[in-house]
């Protein structure tokens, strides 16, 4: 059923999930909106979430471990990706006390996911997911922002 790719995004796991997901929208999102406008935000909000549900996809598949997975992960981590390309000079509190650029925090999250992603069964975490929904928004900020060899500037 492929409208599952749509809506899946669209559904969380618990309240925790959704609460998490939301807060991170919270302070991504609408920084993200104000750059791009409302129609370029949508897009890369459900371009990036239906990629992490393929890569989740493609991750299952190549592993023969089937779990079923919700959420908004993909799209939330393609909005911080793009918004990481086109405005490097935001800075994140990590743990609500360390300062960093967004660009650092986001290889953080990426390096963690990477690490995480063999435990994905024992966590029911979908890290695939979040890889492929960082990969969609860095395209899109590469293509919106204009700005080649980004993890060099830091």
């Amino acid at each position: 059923m492929p409208w599952q790719l749509v809506t899946a995004i669209f559904l969380h796991g618990g309240f925790g999930h959704y609460l998490v997901n939301m807060i991170v929208l919270f302070f991504f999102g609408g920084e993200l909106e104000r750059r791009v406008g409302s129609g370029k935000y949508l897009e890369i909000f459900l371009v990036s979430g239906i990629a992490g549900n393929l890569g989740y996809l493609a991750f299952c598949y190549a592993t023969h471990s089937f779990y079923p997975a919700l959420g908004a992960s993909g799209a939330i981590y393609g909005v911080m990706a793009a918004l990481a390309i086109i405005a490097p000079e935001i800075k994140v509190l990590l743990f609500f006390f360390i300062p960093l650029s967004i660009r650092v925090a986001l290889l953080l999250f990426i390096l963690y996911n990477l690490l995480s992603m063999p435990f994905s069964s024992a966590t029911g975490i979908a890290y695939s997911a979040h890889l492929a929904g960082i990969l969609t928004g860095l395209y899109y900020g590469y293509r919106i922002g204009r700005r080649p060899y980004w993890i060099f500037t830091f």
